[in-house]
């Protein structure tokens, strides 16, 4: 029951079977009525921290934005590194004070659940190898972007 009510969920990423989404006890849903209150604020707090981002990471060798949507609420930003150096380069970022994440490590394509429709998708296991999820918070500021910025672009040049 544990699994179905988390999507199916065994081990963080890794789907064995199909589930639902339903983990929001009273207690939780009274802090969401709160924090509700905050959510146009907030939302436009990420649309501009991602804006930043963008503007700040094109110049930035080494590193893809993710392509995102117009009206994108930014949870995660997320960009494209050389696969064969993302766990250096997020070694490097750690060391320097951001964290960072590896969010859907495992594509629909290779979750156990759902191997019985199992075809090759060789651009979402790339990106999947590639991707990796930069600090983004309603909460941040534009000199703390910069910073992520900064450490990101001495990780992919060192």
């Amino acid at each position: 029951m544990r699994r179905l009510r988390d999507h199916g969920r065994g081990d963080k990423y890794r789907h064995d079977e199909v589930g639902v989404s339903s983990r929001l006890d009273g207690l939780q849903a009274a802090f969401l009525a709160v924090k509700l209150r905050h959510l146009p604020e907030w939302t436009q707090s990420r649309r501009r921290l991602a804006e930043h981002y963008t503007e700040a990471l094109a110049e930035v060798d080494g590193a893809t934005v993710v392509p995102y949507g117009a009206g994108a609420v930014h949870h995660l930003y997320v960009v494209q590194v050389d696969a064969e150096k993302r766990a250096e380069i997020r070694r490097a970022l750690s060391d320097a004070g951001v964290q960072t994440g590896v969010h859907y490590p495992i594509p629909l394509s290779g979750q156990p659940a759902l191997s019985h429709l199992a075809t090759p998708t060789p651009n979402a296991e790339a990106a999947a190898r590639q991707v990796l999820s930069l600090p983004i918070d309603p909460l941040m500021t534009t000199d703390e972007v910069a910073v992520v910025v900064s450490s990101l672009r001495d990780a992919l040049a060192s």
